[in-house]
């Protein structure tokens, strides 16, 4: 997804919801606030390439096709998220939990957890 031109990142979790309600799908670089709790909510086809996310609450969440490309991803609850088609590739990711989870065509190619290079077809 092309970074739309004048692209800021959200300032807060409200106005993300906000602007994917209004239909833009171009969140790179977002850093969620530590301990966001963004349970159930509807972020799919999103783009959050680059984003900081840290001890996110994603639970129950519909984040299909999301791309985390790139992403910091550290102690995320995706427990039965929908997340399949998401892409993870570059990411860093630690600590995440995946139980229930729908994880059909989840990409991970190239992401690291705990230093170690994920290969294509593995998961953390």
């Amino acid at each position: 997804m092309e970074e739309p031109p004048n692209y800021q990142p959200p300032m807060s979790v409200e106005e993300l919801l906000q602007r994917y309600a209004s239909g833009e799908r171009y969140f790179a670089k977002f850093e969620l606030p530590d301990g966001a709790n963004l349970s159930g909510v509807n972020l799919e086809g999103s783009s959050l390439d680059h984003a900081m996310l840290f001890d996110v609450d994603f639970s129950g969440s519909n984040l299909r096709g999301v791309s985390f490309c790139g992403a910091n991803i550290k102690c995320v609850n995706f427990r039965g998220a929908d997340l399949e088609g998401a892409k993870f590739e570059g990411a860093a990711v630690e600590s995440i939990m995946l139980d229930q989870a729908n994880l059909n065509g989840v990409t991970f190619r190239g992401a690291t957890c705990y230093g170690y290079t994920l290969k294509d077809g593995q998961r953390p």
